[in-house]
């Protein structure tokens, strides 16, 4: 799904006037190890990740000191010293697609005054993965997913791959997750947005990235309070079958990560029948 939202995106980005050759930039192999180790020995990485010559790496290294160091002051301030050099990067691009809609906030220590950041570093080019938008760390998601906020369809279009992307596969992975069930079961079932046309689609199936980014790395999002699914109509035998062999799997990598099963059946449930934005459904 990914890679052709991005190719789209890309075609895009080139008819928009951008014609002339470009080469979207990646870190060193050095610094995607690092980034991918942070996965199992995040102590071992600050060595490499703060050697930040780009806003790719810049982001990066906020990131990392934001999930894995402990608040203090003194962490605090040297992530503002290093927000103040990517928003010079941002500024110097003049402007861009989403600059009025994404402003950079002072960071206090939280997520959501973080999340802009992202957003902004992604929308201007300044931070970018090996394609025209920036990747969050895999490791970072799992150890913070309300940084997910990041990765949330704003603008209901094609304007929404300029936003960042969650890394869980590139960046860093989570091989416990049932992906292969999983997508087994959405694919039967289509979405809601097959129906739309045009670039409506783009804001569709990034609502269906971000559902699935929170099954895999934000299960409490499902059980939050007041948490109310929209259910697809009733299922046919075949897609009922892939839907209780997604539901087994999922129930399992909840449990792997301690839910009781009680919770842990009522996450799944609640994931696999959510279908964002769909005026086809039940309310139970």
């Amino acid at each position: 799904m990914r890679g052709l939202i991005l190719f789209g995106f890309t075609c895009a980005f080139l008819l928009a006037g951008h014609t002339k050759s470009y080469s979207w930039y990646k870190p060193s192999n050095a610094h995607e190890a690092a980034i991918v180790r942070l996965m199992t020995d995040p102590d071992s990485v600050e060595a490499e990740l703060s050697n930040a010559p780009t806003g790719t790496e810049k982001l990066d290294y906020i990131l990392y000191l934001h999930a894995f160091h402990s608040q203090t002051p003194a962490r605090d301030a040297k992530i503002r010293d290093l927000l103040s050099e990517l928003t010079g990067l941002v500024a110097a691009k003049g402007d861009y697609f989403g600059k009025e809609d994404f402003k950079i906030h002072p960071y206090d220590g939280t997520d959501d005054s973080l999340i802009p950041s992202i957003q902004a570093s992604s929308l201007s080019g300044v931070a970018e993965f090996d394609n025209p938008v920036y990747t969050i760390p895999c490791a970072v998601l799992r150890k913070r997913p309300s940084l997910l906020g990041a990765i949330t369809p704003y603008f209901g279009s094609s304007g929404d791959e300029a936003l960042p992307y969650p890394g869980c596969g590139e960046r860093g992975s989570i091989t416990s997750f049932p992906d292969r069930t999983v997508s087994a079961y959405r694919g039967a079932i289509g979405y809601a947005g097959d129906d739309e046309n045009g670039t409506m689609r783009f804001g569709y199936e990034r609502e269906m990235l971000l559902l699935n980014e929170r099954m895999k790395l934000d299960p409490q999002h499902f059980l939050a309070a007041g948490y109310h699914p929209c259910y697809p109509p009733k299922m046919t035998k075949a897609v009922r079958l892939l839907y209780l062999a997604a539901q087994t799997d999922l129930i399992a990598y909840y449990a792997s990560l301690g839910i009781p099963k009680t919770k842990a059946t009522l996450v799944a449930t609640r994931g696999l029948r959510a279908i964002p934005n769909s005026d086809d459904c039940q309310s139970s």
